[in-house]
């Protein structure tokens, strides 16, 4: 059987105690529960953090969904220590903030981190697998040796 894929999520509007969880198996599987939550996102008119990890991997992924023009994704270990990744748009310049809940709390990035929605799920995916940042997209690092 293959690894379970944990996905959380938590809206603005839910109760402290509320954390939306689920384990899913297969890739199809997290792509139409992704697609379904920037459905949702769009609806409350609010972009959304979706934690996504399997319990063997080293490295957690947050995939921002319900963007305007794409989506976010972060890699971090599950440790907490460094190094942390972002994904970034290597054709932007623009530091634009844009607006997201992350379990449950506003935060905000700059604009020259969105990527297209499908290369930041095809990199999830791939991270995923790998347990590392995916070599589909480019990445920041706060490592100091890369």
């Amino acid at each position: 059987m293959a690894d379970k894929i944990h996905v959380e999520w938590k809206w603005a509007s839910s109760s402290e105690e509320e954390n939306l969880r689920t384990d899913i198996v297969t890739q199809v599987e997290l792509t139409k529960l992704l697609d379904n939550i920037r459905s949702e996102s769009q609806e409350r008119k609010e972009a959304i953090s979706v934690v996504t990890y399997k319990n063997d991997n080293s490295l957690s992924h947050s995939i921002i969904v319900g963007l305007e023009k794409g989506a976010i994704l972060t890699a971090q270990r599950l440790d907490g220590e460094p190094p942390n990744y972002i994904s970034i748009n290597e054709t932007s310049d623009s530091n634009n903030m844009v607006l997201f809940t992350f379990m449950g709390e506003t935060s905000e990035l700059p604009d020259k981190f969105v990527i297209p929605l499908e290369d930041a799920i095809e990199a999830n995916l791939d991270g995923l697998d790998k347990d590392e940042p995916s070599p589909l997209i480019h990445w920041l690092s706060d490592n100091p040796y890369s």
